[in-house]
């Protein structure tokens, strides 16, 4: 946790012998819902919960004697819908929703040959629309759409053989734009899905173009406050495409910036606009310089 009024770090590691210690030291991702409780999924640990005022954490793990307890310890991508309700992405047990006045988790599972139903036990990412659709980022399945009005289930799977379907099928971040459009990044490119015309538009990285998309390993994507689309590439730092210019049919340019490191997993905008990356480092965009 990073104090910016005294500009140091305090660490939180597990303590086999303090049960308010964080429950694992392999953090997968820390997310902030609208109460201002902080989540952190881990990766063998279940989920924790940031006490603020004590300091302390308050974990929820699988326990096999429990139906209604989080179902897989592995945890990656977490969200919030609009009604408040948390949704836990799991690596092999598909989704947890997360019941706060019970404390207790319902479960959204791929069974395999029936379309009702996730496409992959792997969830990398959630994220829910304007007309508060769920739309959901697999490892190995490509996205879901799930409609929880209905109940119904919809596929977006990579087909090889098609050049309109979405670029690959393991979906690490979706996110939404002021038009509608969502925003998915790949292990294959870029991908923007018009959710009204249906359709897959794709970006990639092109060695015969300086303004093309640095790298088809994409990690994370978010959309600043500027209406700028916010790239990090496994290797190749981190990229910018400017949302506004897209529109008004400008050509396509990615700007590109070095960050070093590979791994450029986590991209946030913090509540004064700026712009952070980390991989094995923690870095801070600077406007004025550009850099």
């Amino acid at each position: 946790r990073y104090i910016r009024k005294e500009n140091r770090f305090v660490s939180y590691l597990h303590d086999d012998k303090n049960p308010n210690s964080i429950s694992h030291n392999q953090v997968v991702k820390a997310f902030e819902d609208s109460t201002g409780t902080i989540w952190l999924t881990t990766w063998g640990g279940g989920i924790n919960i940031y006490d603020r005022e004590k300091d302390q954490f308050k974990s929820y793990q699988h326990d096999p004697a429990n139906p209604y307890s989080l179902n897989h310890d592995s945890t990656w991508g977490i969200y919030e819908d609009h009604s408040g309700v948390i949704w836990i992405g799991t690596y092999g047990a598909g989704i947890n929703k997360f019941d706060r006045k019970d404390e207790r988790f319902q479960t959204m599972r791929h069974y395999p040959g029936r379309p009702d139903g996730l496409n992959h036990s792997s969830v990398k990412t959630i994220y829910e629309d304007d007309e508060g659709i769920i739309w959901i980022g697999t490892l190995g399945g490509g996205m879901t759409q799930y409609n929880p009005q209905s109940n119904q289930y919809r596929h977006f799977t990579n087909d090889p053989s098609d050049p309109d379907t979405i670029c690959h099928n393991n979906v690490w971040k979706i996110v939404e734009d002021r038009q509608n459009n969502l925003w998915i990044a790949t292990e294959n490119g870029l991908d923007k899905y018009d959710k009204n015309l249906d359709r897959f538009y794709h970006f990639k990285n092109d060695g015969q173009n300086p303004h093309s998309l640095a790298s088809n390993l994409i990690r994370n994507i978010i959309i600043d406050d500027e209406n700028q689309l916010w790239i990090g590439t496994q290797l190749h730092g981190v990229d910018r495409l400017n949302l506004k210019k897209l529109q008004d049919h400008e050509p396509v340019r990615f700007e590109h910036f070095p960050v070093p490191g590979g791994h450029n997993s986590v991209l946030f905008q913090d509540s004064d606009k700026n712009i952070w990356a980390a991989n094995q480092r923690l870095f801070r965009f600077d406007r004025p310089e550009n850099k």
